[in-house]
């Protein structure tokens, strides 16, 4: 169901129902009169009145929650890591005097 205002005075058959328009007044009708392409054309506002459906709980799904290393695990991990070696050397200081 949707509550439309038209702009006109319209009269309007569909599907053997005949339909009479006010301007600016708001009238109830099924979803496919007021989606009708010419309904739409003279259609100052549409709102639409079906409730929104319900999110069963079941159907809520609930992600566990991912656990985190504790603090001594991770810097054990790093310990464990070999250092870098050195790909230049380093120049000797030379002293004057």
């Amino acid at each position: 169901m949707k509550r439309i205002h038209v702009e006109q005075s319209l009269h309007f058959t569909f599907r053997g129902k005949v339909f009479d328009f006010a301007p600016k007044t708001a009238y109830e009708v099924e979803d496919d009169v007021a989606n009708h392409r010419f309904i739409k054309r003279y259609t100052l506002s549409c709102e639409d009145l079906t409730p929104p459906k319900a999110i069963k709980p079941e159907a809520v799904k609930v992600e566990p929650a991912k656990v985190e290393a504790p603090v001594e695990e991770v810097k054990e991990a790093e310990a464990e890591k070999p250092k870098a070696k050195r790909t230049y050397k380093r120049k000797a200081k030379k002293e004057d005097e």
